[in-house]
């Protein structure tokens, strides 16, 4: 091979590295300028299953990052989606919407509007009905958010439009649900209802030391069979046993210590032979179950000498919060729902008007 040869070959193998780094340079450059390297670190390392393009419009599906953009899989095909046109992905719609409201911390009343309606859309509502809220606490008279408030409760309520008379809550109304009470779990729920209280309205309130008519601090309410107002008498006899219980150290509840030795009016053990040690067991199982779930929960009676946690009482307090927030939220529904009953064109009223007198 002669001097030129090699020299041909050196300059073309040079050439073709050259172009390779320059093809390389430009697309990484491309690529970042278009931000979907810090995108998809950003935005969680998991794919995203929601793509937000500029328009508005979702795109859902199995996504992939493809140079350029992504890639989208459907139940009826496959579609690529360029980059440029993506404006935010997420996990979920959820997080599109906090994405979206993140990006106008000072949202006026027609951005909040525009977003109500995005999310009517995507049907979101629950969201949309906090964007409406947000524009007619500072707005009352705003015209296009009532309309659109209205619209968007005959869509969840189609059967409630307009307010109704609200139903007194008796004792008559409460259902029979063990799931409901006092907050526990369904499990502990149960089985005081079925086994704790009889045992404990058996050894304690029928033999007369705790019965209704006691002088002592603790009574419990004997429940028979066909008493309609049963489920109170069930609550007041939970209530009354909870202060018998001490949640942070259980086993030192009076509940457990009062039982195991001599105890009433002749001093005699509660719970004796097998089935009494069984009966113990039982309610103790209990007690350390209903500790370990109400634990941090729990607020203790203003007589109680317990110190309520500043993270339970702040949690109380957000509750709370909440609570009167949604209060509001209904009564200016309610109002702007009445009003618009009102607002209904009536032509009878209207020729009425018309017709000379």
């Amino acid at each position: 091979m002669t001097e030129f040869s090699r020299r041909t070959i050196f300059l073309l193998c040079a050439a073709f590295c050259y172009m390779v780094a320059v093809l390389t340079f430009l697309f990484s450059t491309t690529f970042a300028g278009d931000g979907f390297g810090s995108k998809f670190s950003n935005e969680n390392e998991e794919f995203p299953k929601v793509l937000l393009m500029h328009s508005g419009r979702l795109v859902e599906g199995e996504i992939s990052y493809t140079p350029g953009g992504y890639t989208v899989k459907k139940t009826n095909g496959t579609m690529f989606v360029p980059g440029k046109q993506v404006k935010h992905t997420a996990g979920n719609r959820t997080d599109i919407y906090r994405k979206l409201r993140k990006d106008f911390p000072n949202a006026t009343a027609n951005q909040r509007l525009s977003l109500a309606r995005w999310c009517i859309t995507n049907l979101l509502y629950s969201y949309a009905e906090k964007e409406l809220y947000n524009v007619l606490k500072k707005e009352p008279g705003h015209v296009e958010a009532r309309k659109m408030l209205v619209r968007l409760k005959n869509i969840t309520h189609p059967q409630n439009n307009f307010p109704k008379k609200e139903i007194k809550v008796t004792a008559a109304l409460f259902v029979h649900d063990v799931r409901s009470l006092a907050g526990l779990s369904r499990k502990n729920a149960t089985l005081f209802t079925r086994k704790i209280q009889p045992l404990l309205v058996n050894k304690c309130s029928n033999a007369g030391c705790h019965g209704k008519l006691s002088q002592n601090n603790f009574k419990l309410i004997s429940i028979r069979s066909g008493r309609g107002n049963h489920r109170i008498f069930a609550e007041q006899n939970l209530a009354n046993i909870f202060k018998q219980i001490d949640l942070k150290e259980p086993r030192n509840s009076p509940l457990l210590t009062k039982t195991r030795g001599g105890h009433g009016r002749k001093g005699r053990t509660i719970f004796q032979g097998r089935t009494g040690k069984r009966q113990h067991d039982l309610l103790s199982q209990w007690i350390f179950s209903v500790a370990h779930e109400q634990e941090g929960s729990w607020v203790a009676p203003a007589s109680s000498k317990r110190k309520v946690s500043t993270e339970s009482f702040n949690t109380e307090r957000r509750n709370k919060q909440n609570k009167t927030k949604k209060t509001e939220q209904k009564k200016l529904l309610n109002r702007i729902l009445e009003e618009s009953k009102k607002d209904e064109f009536d032509p009878n009223e209207f020729n009425r008007q018309l017709k000379p007198r």
